[in-house]
């Protein structure tokens, strides 16, 4: 079999109509409050927190795509919707979220001879470089080297691209207005996050071909103060509060379906890990 490396551009289209258009079904959440929790809210009451945040909150959905024909693409994703709300405008960029990942995104085939063919061969953008997705151990989880979720260093703030909505709790269908071209008229800014690359089958060859997830995130809320602007992906001391959720859809070729598996599959462990050293040499 040819080795072919997917990367996560192609998907982006895919994944946003996916969004809109697919089935979701509830996940987990959690709610933080500083005060007293109201009336018929499930929440967690922290009178730690600092008298700035009002909540904090994560809520995570699994959503799936069916295929419309047999030759078309069947899709599965989780997101994951977290939210802070402070007492007052000038605190908003007093919190930020970091998020951490561990696990792994790979193709999987099963031969005519029962055999089944796992590959590495998927890459997402991580630390300001395109790299396998396959991070055996907890390590952040960003695109640039600020730990912070949704920054850019050519921005005015770090915050630039935390959102806002209209609807401020209701799970969003899709990203809202960016914190950095307006501010909301409520407190409440929030990060909308799936993997980039979803998990997905193609049925329109001989064999099935998967892409798979195997993921487990912690996502975390932090005082701004305490991110540093660089990391080396090592865990942040100092959380106010974390959520640990999956993004698991692992197909299973015999009876043609996804599963979701609690833990990392084996195909995500280091035994299983190719060599990787190759992609630090030097071209000649």
């Amino acid at each position: 079999m040819m080795h072919k490396t997917i990367s996560t551009v192609f998907f982006a289209a895919i994944l946003a109509s996916a969004c809109l258009a697919g089935q979701g079904s509830s996940g987990d959440q959690k709610t933080f409050r500083a005060s007293a929790c109201p009336p018929k809210v499930s929440c967690s009451e922290d009178p730690t927190l600092p008298a700035a945040l009002k909540e904090f909150g994560f809520r995570v959905k699994n959503w799936q795509l069916p295929a419309a024909n047999r030759n078309d693409f069947e899709i599965a994703n989780t997101s994951v919707y977290a939210w802070y709300e402070t007492t007052d405008h000038a605190h908003l960029e007093d919190f930020a979220f970091v998020q951490y990942v561990r696990g792994c995104v790979y193709s999987s085939e099963k031969n005519k001879d029962g055999t089944m063919v796992i590959q590495h061969n998927v890459l997402h953008q991580h630390f300001g470089k395109h790299q396998l997705f396959l991070h055996p151990d907890w390590v952040v989880d960003s695109p640039l080297l600020d730990p912070l979720f949704g920054s850019d260093p050519k921005r005015a703030t770090r915050h630039y691209f935390m959102e806002w909505n209209k609807a401020p709790e209701q799970f969003p269908r899709s990203h809202g207005s960016y914190y950095g071209d307006a501010v909301p008229a409520t407190p409440r800014l929030f990060m909308f996050n799936s993997p980039t690359t979803p998990a997905y089958v193609s049925r329109g060859g001989a064999t099935d071909v998967a892409i798979n997830h195997s993921l487990k995130y912690r996502t975390c809320l932090y005082r701004t103060r305490d991110i540093p602007n660089t990391s080396d992906g090592s865990i942040i001391p100092g959380a106010l509060g974390c959520f640990e959720w999956k993004s698991s859809h692992v197909y299973d070729h015999t009876l043609r379906k996804f599963a979701s598996p609690d833990g990392i599959v084996d195909a995500c462990r280091p035994e299983r890990l190719p060599d990787l050293s190759i992609l630090n040499e030097e071209k000649k």
